[in-house]
Order: C-alpha cells, then sequence, then structure tokens
C-alpha cells in the first residue's frame, strides 16, 4: 500500500489496484494486474505484470507521462516520477526545477522518491541521490547501504550493518536516528519510521525515538 496527500492506493490479492481518494476525487484508477503502486501529490503510478507502466492523476508537469519499455519499480513524487528499468537504468520524467529528473547512470536496484528529490540504490550499495539540495538531502554518505528512504527535507538509509543514516534538514531534529539494527525504513514529512531486525518498529521526530511495537 501507499499513500499519497489525501488519497491512499493499493494492491488487491488478486493483483489490481484500489484506492480511496480525499482529493482530486475525480481519479481514474487503471484495470489490470500490477505488481507494485507509487502515489505521489495528485499523481500516482505503477508497475503493471507485464513490466509496463501505467500513471493516473495530475499532470501539470508531464508527471503521469511515463515512458515506454520494461520497468521493475516506480517511485512519484511531488511534480516527477522516477523508475528501474528491467535494466537496472534510471528513468525520471516531469518538473525538472530542481534537477530532479537528471538521474544519474548506471545500475541500481532501489529508487525512492519524494518532493524534489530522488535517491537510488547502486549495485555496488552506494546511494547516489539528485534534484533539489537546499537542505542537504542529495548529500547521501558513502559505504555500502540496503535500503535507502526519501522524504521532503531528508533523507535516510540502512547501512550494512544494520545501523540507520540521515542527512538534510535538521528541523525537528528528524536526522537523530535511534541506534540498533534495522531491516526496513520509511520517511515522511516530519516523521520517521523503521523496521528492527527484532519486528518491532520505531519512529522518532523531535529528537525523542518511540517505540510502536511490533510490526504485525
Amino acid at each position: 500500500m501507499a499513500a499519497g496527500s489525501g488519497e491512499w492506493c493499493g494492491l488487491r490479492a488478486d493483483r489490481s489496484i484500489v484506492c480511496g481518494y480525499g482529493w482530486p476525487a475525480d481519479l481514474e484508477t487503471p484495470q489490470g494486474e500490477f505488481t507494485s503502486v507509487s502515489g505521489g501529490l495528485g499523481h500516482w503510478c505503477a508497475v503493471r505484470s507485464d513490466q509496463t507502466l501505467a500513471c493516473w492523476g495530475w499532470n501539470r508537469y508531464g508527471q503521469t507521462d511515463a515512458p515506454e519499455g520494461e520497468f521493475t519499480a516506480v517511485a512519484a513524487s511531488s511534480g516527477h516520477t522516477c523508475a528501474l528499468r528491467a535494466d537496472q537504468a534510471v528513468a525520471c520524467w516531469g518538473d525538472n526545477t530542481n534537477g530532479q529528473t537528471d538521474a544519474p547512470t548506471g545500475r541500481f536496484t532501489m529508487i525512492a522518491a519524494r518532493h524534489r528529490h530522488t535517491c537510488a540504490l547502486r549495485t555496488d550499495q552506494a546511494v547516489a541521490c539528485w534534484g533539489d539540495n537546499r537542505h542537504g538531502q542529495t548529500d547521501a554518505p558513502e559505504g555500502p547501504h540496503t535500503a535507502i528512504a526519501a522524504g521532503s527535507w531528508h533523507s535516510c538509509a540502512i547501512r550494512a550493518d544494520g545501523t540507520i543514516a540521515c542527512w538534510g534538514s535538521p528541523n525537528a531534529s528528524r536526522n537523530f536516528a535511534p541506534d540498533g539494527e534495522f531491516t526496513a525504513i520509511s520517511v515522511g514529512y516530519g516523521i520517521t519510521c523503521a523496521l528492527r531486525s527484532d519486528s518491532t518498529i520505531t519512529c522518532w521526530n523531535h529528537m525523542v525515538p518511540f517505540n510502536t511495537g511490533p510490526a504485525n
């Protein structure tokens, strides 16, 4: 499941997409079978079972004008969208005011987009970020990582040893990650949450981590 601004979409057991919209209310969900879905600000993109892309919703910057070809993952943001091609190259389209569609060359295994920047995990586990860097949100740390997540003004990744690295805006102390080992991470506008190796979830903001209990 993925949540956007005022709406959400998810995959049913039969791989069809179901959405609930707050605004805009006139979005039409595409039909067919899909493997993943991602939501931005008023627009959505999904990877079909045949690895083609389907995008819908607001298209002011061309963010739903998905390219042709085969893809394995897609990340929708506020005014742009990026996706991983089957050959592991990155393709981006839509608003490029801050260079957020100027994807680097190379091969990647994971991608995350938010607001005006995008981060991706290279095949050698190095993190690459591009786009708006007014808050340092594209100044990715060096070293091997296993997962990435992009927020509005900051980004985070899980290092190869399971610890968390965050960079970008220090507002509300969002980059004060808790200690421990983690396996997954998600970054929002004012809060970050991660899944610990013991299957419990920890979220943090304002320098005070708080546990939300086991992940079921």
